[in-house]
């Protein structure tokens, strides 16, 4: 019965998760949205435009700008060239709430201010904060290998894309999707590892039959959940 219990609530965890995407460097030296809110399972797809790249994303702290994180929940996509249509992507997901601050290490990227957060808390820790210690660092660094997420090959209109909710910000709408055809989904696991699947291509349908097939999806766990404790 335990056993049954965690799988429907993992089925749950599931069925709310929503992928949210950032733009780096389509416009320039920027993260877009560069201000994010995001619930832990929410998947962080990071796509990468050539215009003035290459470009990186790197996890850091508050206290230290443009220096990477050290420890497990670190990552780092490696410098990246980009693509036109932005379907070379660093795939992250979101394993707690606590902020989570990130730059690009290319050239002095992090110094000019490409940089961005999630789940900034309230107080004085603030992205404008972050960008002006930023400035001081003579030169961003970074780890010395890509670690901590997944790179894979998915144009941005082909993820379920959360809405914005004013400039430069961007919020979780832990909405499903709708699958329309077939696309290819390319997984890199690790130097020189590569792995290619078979991926619908899914695209937003609005807010109500997203919130439809949330609604339906949880309605199912809670069905199953209720029939255990009967």
């Amino acid at each position: 019965m335990l056993k049954s219990l965690a799988t429907l609530l993992a089925l749950a965890a599931a069925v709310s998760a929503a992928n949210i995407d950032i733009d780096v460097g389509e416009d320039g030296i920027t993260f877009n949205p560069d201000t994010i809110t995001a619930a832990v399972g929410d998947k962080l797809l990071f796509h990468f435009y050539p215009g003035t790249g290459p470009h990186s994303v790197v996890r850091s702290s508050f206290a230290a700008p443009c220096v990477p994180l050290e420890g497990a929940n670190t990552f780092f996509s490696g410098l990246l060239a980009g693509t036109a249509d932005g379907s070379q992507t660093f795939e992250v997901e979101v394993q707690d709430t606590s902020p989570i601050w990130v730059y690009c290490s290319a050239r002095q990227h992090c110094t000019n201010g490409m940089s961005a957060v999630i789940n900034v808390a309230e107080g004085n820790n603030t992205l404008d904060a972050y960008k002006a210690a930023a400035a001081q660092v003579s030169s961003p660094s970074a780890l010395p290998s890509a670690t901590g997420g997944v790179l894979t090959t998915v144009a941005p209109s082909e993820s379920s894309s959360t809405g914005s909710s004013g400039s430069g910000t961007a919020t979780s709408s832990r909405a499903t999707t709708t699958s329309s055809g077939s696309g290819t989904r390319t997984t890199s696991t690790g130097a020189g590892a590569a792995s290619t699947s078979s991926r619908a291509t899914s695209s937003s349908t609005g807010a109500a039959p997203r919130n439809t097939g949330v609604v339906m999806g949880l309605a199912a766990v809670a069905g199953g959940i209720a029939g255990l404790l009967i």
